[in-house]
């Protein structure tokens, strides 16, 4: 049906299971996502920040004055008037136009969505949803790692009593530290899959997706 549309990418999350059968029909491997799942503990979203920072202490420190720099950013709640930048930074991270799915995700439920700014310029935000077993944290898209891992953390301290999911690409090693400081453990693993025209995500903006069920 989407070959017949004139659909020129076609892209999915397999599991480990169905991956063998995406194949078959000409889709590619990507990347790998984990679900990383629980119940966030505040003391360990509090000090997920410096665990996230010991990640990355190989970085340049022209690199780290910027994240620094970025840390001082407050975190506030999505306006409409933010709606332009929002969706340029996402096309700049995710290499592909989600305007349609993320304004559906915004109407459904505006006040999961929060946005950090740093001189007037959006720099990241952060939406989430309830689901039938847990919390889906994400998409979570960041211009730097400093803002990624601010929203990563704000977002886990709201949900410190509740069961969460955060499906983190595995390459994100500061997003998988932040996360694992909160107490969330891997109890599933996906595989990003395309078929025709190649489209690529920046992985390290990525630090977290919307669920299998909308990419």
């Amino acid at each position: 049906q989407l070959d017949a549309s004139g659909v020129t990418s076609i892209r999915l999350d397999a599991t480990p299971a169905g991956r063998p059968l995406y194949e078959k029909f000409g889709f590619r491997f990507q990347f790998r996502v984990h679900r990383l799942a629980g119940v966030p503990r505040i003391a360990g979203a509090a000090r997920a920040a410096g665990a996230a920072r010991a990640a990355g202490a190989a970085r340049t420190a022209g690199a780290a004055r910027t994240a620094g720099a970025a840390s001082s950013s407050s975190i506030e709640p999505f306006q409409w008037a933010h709606w332009d930048n929002l969706i340029r930074l996402d096309r700049h991270v995710c290499g592909t136009d989600r305007t349609k799915l993320l304004k559906k995700l915004l109407v459904e439920r505006p006040a999961g969505a929060w946005i950090v700014s740093e001189s007037g310029r959006l720099r990241g935000f952060l939406m989430s949803r309830p689901g039938s077993s847990a919390w889906q944290i994400g998409p979570l898209i960041s211009a730097n790692e400093s803002v990624g891992r601010q929203l990563l953390v704000d977002a886990l301290r709201r949900h410190r009593h509740l069961s969460v999911y955060v499906d983190v690409p595995q390459d994100n090693l500061p997003a998988h530290a932040v996360a694992h400081a909160a107490g969330l453990t891997q109890t599933r693993e996906f595989a990003r899959m395309c078929r025709g025209q190649e489209h690529r995500e920046q992985l390290s903006g990525l630090w977290a997706g919307s669920g299998p069920e909308k990419g």
